[in-house]
């Protein structure tokens, strides 16, 4: 095992680990109130950050329905971003690469509503010039 695992301590941890990191960040950070050892567990913020980066070295995203963030982020800023969720309509898939995106994205989320009651909408979009000529041919 790497030395990333070791603080960790078995196996039966590092199992648990993989199953959650295939949950959405929401579900997976809340497995923190099912006891105490899950609490416990996830609160090895870099440790648990750590070892999830290296069984999955995916971007992070967000959708229509839910936000995968496990390998970006520790679950206190995850946290606050999926605070902002309610007021979040996703338009298209957003990739989010790393920790300073994720926390850019949080800042600006928060500057553009504040305390309103608003919703803001989130999406990606491209322009691919040969389906720009396309179009005007």
């Amino acid at each position: 095992m790497s030395e990333l695992v070791s603080p960790l301590a078995s196996l039966d941890c590092c199992l648990l680990l993989r199953v959650l990191l295939v949950l959405p960040s929401k579900d997976a950070f809340s497995a923190g109130s099912i006891s105490r050892s899950f609490k416990a567990l996830l609160e090895q913020k870099e440790h648990v950050l750590d070892f999830w980066r290296s069984l999955d070295g995916s971007p992070g995203w967000h959708n229509q329905a839910n936000f995968w963030l496990h390998t970006l982020a520790p679950a206190q800023q995850i946290g606050a971003y999926a605070a902002l969720c309610g007021k979040i309509q996703v338009a298209s898939d957003i990739q989010i690469p790393d920790r300073a995106v994720l926390a850019h994205l949080t800042a600006l989320v928060e500057s553009e509503l504040g305390q309103s009651t608003g919703e803001l909408i989130l999406g990606t979009w491209a322009l691919d010039p040969s389906e720009l000529t396309a179009l005007i041919s």
